[in-house]
């Protein structure tokens, strides 16, 4: 079982370093990816995130599927099924779900984003969106870095200081530590023209 893993893996990690070879070498900005391709999302999709280096998406790919794995795995298979407006933001994958919120607006895991609410009828201005993808942007580069431990140094106590009502916290959401490092992170990744789309 274990061999059969390692071989699963190896082989991920060959065609994920094919893929950063051949989107160095080949500019491959001016192809046209096919939309949703469960491939394209294995491989990085650095052809709808050419504003982001090549070596810089290859390098954040490689890390979500093998040290970020399990969350990537749960979450792709969610953006796959759930319906709703899907986009790409700096190659991670961005689906405005048609289920009403908690206490959030979003959730990441991995590379895939979920913003709540369909967007069509999205009751945040366009502003708040964007400031809302470049924060849920770096809990995407959190979850490269964290891995298996994501959920745990993130996701679950982000969760639960969500689920507490601003008057009973005394603090802003965003001031918690686990969103305070996805903003620091996601303003250091990327560019300042970047951050400003």
């Amino acid at each position: 079982m274990k061999k059969t893993f390692a071989k699963s893996l190896a082989i991920i990690l060959a065609a994920m370093m094919l893929h950063a070879i051949y989107a160095v070498s080949a500019n491959a900005a001016e192809a046209e990816p096919e939309p949703e391709s469960i491939l394209l999302i294995l491989a990085g999709d650095s052809e709808t995130a050419p504003q982001i280096s090549a070596f810089k998406n290859s390098l954040l790919t490689t890390l979500q599927w093998s040290w970020g794995l399990p969350q990537n795995l749960v979450s792709g298979l969610g953006h796959l099924v759930l319906r709703g407006q899907k986009e790409r933001y700096h190659g991670a994958y961005v689906t405005y779900a048609d289920i009403p919120p908690l206490r959030w607006t979003a959730i990441t895991m991995g590379k895939f984003i979920f913003v709540f609410n369909d967007r069509s009828d999205f009751h945040l201005s366009e502003d708040y969106l964007h400031d809302l993808l470049l924060h849920e942007y770096g809990h995407t580069l959190q979850s490269a870095a964290l891995g298996p431990l994501y959920l745990v140094v993130i996701g679950v106590p982000s969760f639960i200081w969500s689920q507490i009502p601003e008057a009973k916290r005394g603090k802003d959401y965003f001031s918690f530590y686990t969103e305070t490092w996805a903003d620091a992170w996601s303003t250091a990744w990327l560019s300042e023209e970047l951050r400003t789309r």
